[in-house]
């Protein structure tokens, strides 16, 4: 069964009515994993990234179904710059955590460098086995009044949540970079720009909001 992708070139692709673009050495591929029609985006370097085209995201709501291959630890990119260069990470992290494994032990939290940050996000902890490998979960990032509130299969109670970056006011692409993943039903929806402000009407800083709902 074929995936529903037109222009198929290695670093282009149209999927489910979206153009991402890829610079070497991205590799964007239309297939059926686990039963749907999905985009598999590789992105084998540290700076490497798969933007959509067209889109200028600031506020609003970004939801999609993900699946992490090969222990791979999905990580989008937000307020990507028109230079592609310039962005802020999310690094969703599906793995549950053993000590004798240290290349899947992730520090939860908010890295910030500049006007920019790194974000991990832990999820599915307290498992003493992994769940099915590859399984696809849901993820919804809401942005509003420069706060980050991000939601896993739906649940009513964020996963995490982070003041956004000054990124944030100067660019507004989203993708993928550094990682492998399987993604399907991205959704995007900006809202008209809206002053940055936290929800207690003071300014504050990224390390004390960030992870408040664990």
């Amino acid at each position: 069964m074929q995936a529903n992708a037109e222009r198929p070139n290695g670093n282009s692709i149209e999927f489910q009515g979206q153009s991402w673009k890829g610079s070497p050495p991205v590799q964007l591929d239309a297939i059926y994993h686990q039963g749907q029609n999905s985009l598999r985006v590789r992105t084998n370097g540290a700076d490497s990234i798969a933007t959509v085209e067209g889109v200028q995201f600031q506020t609003g709501t970004i939801e999609m179904d993900v699946s992490a291959p090969q222990r791979s630890h999905p990580t989008l990119a937000l307020f990507v710059d028109e230079s592609g260069m310039n962005y802020d990470r999310i690094t969703l992290n599906p793995w549950p955590q053993f000590n004798d494994q240290l290349p899947r032990r992730l520090r939860q939290g908010v890295v910030t460098t500049g006007v920019h940050q790194s974000v991990v996000v832990n999820f599915n902890h307290g498992n003493s086995v992994d769940w099915a490998r590859e399984r696809w979960f849901h993820v919804r990032l809401e942005v509003d009044e420069g706060i980050c509130r991000i939601y896993i299969d739906d649940d009513a109670r964020p996963a995490f949540l982070f003041a956004t970056s000054d990124q944030a006011k100067s660019g507004g692409g989203v993708g993928i970079v550094s990682s492998s993943v399987f993604i399907r039903n991205l959704k995007i929806c900006p809202l008209k720009q809206q002053a940055a402000k936290t929800p207690f009407g003071n300014s504050v800083s990224t390390r004390s909001i960030a992870g408040q709902i664990q």
